[in-house]
């Protein structure tokens, strides 16, 4: 891997970790198009690492205020922080869900994982699960029911959007697209069903890429410190413009744009891969 391949994969993997579009899928599909090969574990570490670090940035002072009533509430009994306790509670849940789900998916799909065909098919489910969860939202505000708030969310949301982010293993089922599906079908309004999607991004990166730490071969770090440190930053920039982009579509935009992009890609992916 040269500089210019490192420039090129930090930029598809920071566009595209939270958008619905699956990052992983789309490093996969760019490994066979442009004929390039990753340096290991440890360079997708990297990468997912940057994009944890991009939404702590982002969202500085809203996990600081999370975390910070988090630990008054359970140490101190200071009830005025009980939405950011429940809040912190349930991104642990969800975690959990998604974990258990996701050990037992890797270990039935694991010698099938990066299979093109797979992944068109991933990309093709997730365009038909953002088109179905648009179409149940727009019917559920016509029907004049209540959209949840953030602050209105239960275990069981928590635990069923930790269950639907587990599929995301499934290359071309895409991390925050599956949890934004699942906020969506538990009645939660866009906006609250993306700030989910981002802070559920951070227990759920960190602890997976921790779990793959002893995989990793530390020599490749001397071998490529360059070629890692410049992907690494291209994809933190990119990253910070992805989560800005989703923020401004999901508010002015529908999902179902992603859809027809999805369908495009898993076509392309499927005939000339």
């Amino acid at each position: 891997m040269n500089y210019i391949e490192a420039i090129i994969l930090g930029i598809i993997q920071g566009i595209s970790e939270f958008l619905p579009v699956s990052s992983t899928a789309h490093l996969i599909i760019a490994e066979n198009v442009l004929g390039i090969t990753f340096p290991g574990l440890v360079f997708e570490v990297f990468l997912h690492f940057s994009s944890v670090l991009a939404v702590i940035i982002y969202f500085a002072k809203d996990l600081v205020k999370l975390i910070k009533g988090f630990i008054s509430y359970t140490f101190l009994g200071n009830k005025n922080y009980i939405f950011e306790f429940k809040l912190g509670l349930y991104l642990v849940l969800s975690t959990v869900a998604t974990g258990v789900l996701g050990i037992l998916l890797e270990g039935i799909l694991d010698e099938h994982l990066r299979g093109t065909v797979l992944i068109s098919l991933g990309l093709f489910v997730s365009g038909i699960l953002l088109c179905l969860v648009e179409r149940h939202q727009n019917f559920s505000i016509k029907k004049g029911k209540n959209q949840k708030h953030i602050d209105e969310i239960g275990w069981i949301d928590s635990v069923i959007i930790g269950i639907w982010q587990g599929f995301a293993v499934i290359p071309g089922i895409s991390r925050s697209g599956a949890t934004v599906v699942g906020a969506l079908w538990r009645s939660l309004e866009k906006e609250s069903a993306l700030f989910y999607s981002f802070f559920l991004s951070v227990p759920v990166i960190v602890s997976s890429s921790i779990i793959k730490l002893p995989d990793i071969d530390g020599a490749l770090l001397s071998n490529y410190p360059g070629e890692m440190f410049i992907s690494f930053v291209t994809s933190f920039v990119c990253a910070l413009l992805g989560i800005k982009f989703l923020i401004y579509l999901v508010k002015q935009s529908k999902l179902t744009h992603f859809s027809v992009y999805l369908f495009i890609l898993s076509s392309l992916t499927l005939i000339f891969i």
